[in-house]
């Protein structure tokens, strides 16, 4: 501690030892000698676990957590959100504790479950929100909650929306299956969009659209027979019109269209921005360089950075991913995409390193957050908290 400090602490009781004191040597043996001779002191590395994070950071840290022989440095303690009761495998726990009462019964087994399976043993604590009328309640009854049933999840068939991604899921397959260039369906969002953007009709999504449109009887036939008589006649009819684009609905090819022209234009709206940027910088250059005319061409480099940012960002994300996004193909991801919040950060750029400006703009990063969160946490002037 520091030395101006010790003082004032001197015979204060111990904040750890109820019966001692505080003095300038402690006295060999005693309870805070015991403890941290004999005790099994590990030091906390506390990390999050969330849906924020990418999946190569999340499964490092899933395998540095449940490692039967953890390096000092490995994580011990995680700060998790739900994600947790997906059957994500994070190892044995030996203790459990919720900010708050699960919304259900089975929350609250799947949550505190994740302790105690290697030998039965678990420490499970529950904080009582008591502003909440639902924490209070089961604050009071604590057997209710623990005698809920986890039931499997299940799924409405006749969800119109629910099977149309399944479809064109099916039909996607049934494609790729077949086309004999691997390139045909591009791994990034980049090559698609080009593709719109020139009407290349040589390449997707115009080769899929052509596919389903060529195959139209067959696909639709073998997808319904799947479901047999789990449908009725109005969940076909509603399935057929997608797959032919008729109907009140639009169709699915005029869905997946219409999902990468959107993400044409917002592409081509950053491109304007940069090019309309590069001109004011151009103009810029011609000034005195005083203070004010320095600082001017800074911002516009740095907004010039964060355009370029953005466009590589839609350039390099899966293609899949942004068919998911859109709600073409199922999502089986956790959380549900809902609002997007897209950030671009700067650092100051050292002075060995090449390049225009005193800013360096860093890569986009990207949060996802269901909406009801999303209208606190997205809030203009709020705080959001992400990634350590």
């Amino acid at each position: 501690m520091p030395q101006d400090a010790a003082a004032v602490l001197l015979n204060m009781p111990c904040l750890d030892a109820m019966h001692d004191l505080y003095t300038e040597q402690m006295p060999t043996g005693g309870w805070l000698a015991e403890r941290f001779t004999r005790g099994a002191v590990r030091r906390v590395i506390a990390a999050e676990h969330t849906g924020l994070l990418e999946r190569e950071a999340r499964e490092q840290l899933e395998s540095r957590f449940k490692d039967k022989q953890p390096r000092a440095w490995y994580e011990n303690l995680l700060s998790a959100t739900p994600t947790l009761e997906m059957g994500v495998d994070i190892g044995d726990l030996s203790s459990v504790m919720l900010c708050s009462v699960p919304p259900t019964q089975a929350s609250f087994l799947q949550r505190v479950g994740r302790a105690g399976r290697r030998d039965g043993n678990a420490l499970t604590t529950t904080l009582a929100d008591g502003a909440s009328p639902h924490d209070l309640y089961f604050f009071e009854e604590t057997m209710e909650m623990m005698a809920g049933e986890v039931a499997p999840p299940g799924v409405f068939l006749r969800a119109a929306e629910v099977l149309r991604r399944q479809l064109f899921a099916y039909c996607l397959d049934e494609w790729v299956v077949g086309i004999s260039n691997p390139n045909a369906l591009p791994d990034k969002t980049s090559p698609a969009l080009d593709a719109v953007e020139q009407a290349n009709q040589a390449r997707f999504p115009y080769l899929f659209c052509d596919f389903v449109l060529q195959n139209e009887p067959r696909l639709y036939t073998a997808f319904v027979a799947m479901l047999g008589s789990d449908v009725d006649d109005a969940v076909r009819q509603r399935l057929q019109d997608f797959i032919q684009g008729q109907g009140e609905s639009d169709g699915l090819r005029s869905r997946l269209l219409k999902a990468l022209e959107e993400l044409v234009e917002e592409r081509k709206t950053y491109k304007k921005r940069k090019e309309q940027i590069d001109r004011a910088k151009a103009l810029a250059d011609l000034k005195p360089k005083d203070d004010a005319t320095r600082e001017e061409i800074d911002s516009l480099l740095r907004e010039r950075d964060t355009m370029l940012e953005l466009i590589a960002e839609i350039n390099r994300r899966d293609l899949l991913n942004t068919l998911t996004d859109a709600g073409l193909i199922p999502n089986y991801a956790f959380p549900e995409a809902g609002i997007e919040l897209k950030s671009v950060l700067w650092r100051r750029r050292a002075s060995d390193e090449p390049g225009n400006g005193s800013y360096i703009a860093l890569p986009a990063i990207k949060y996802e957050r269901p909406a009801n969160s999303a209208l606190s946490e997205f809030a203009p002037e709020n705080r959001f908290y992400a990634n350590q």
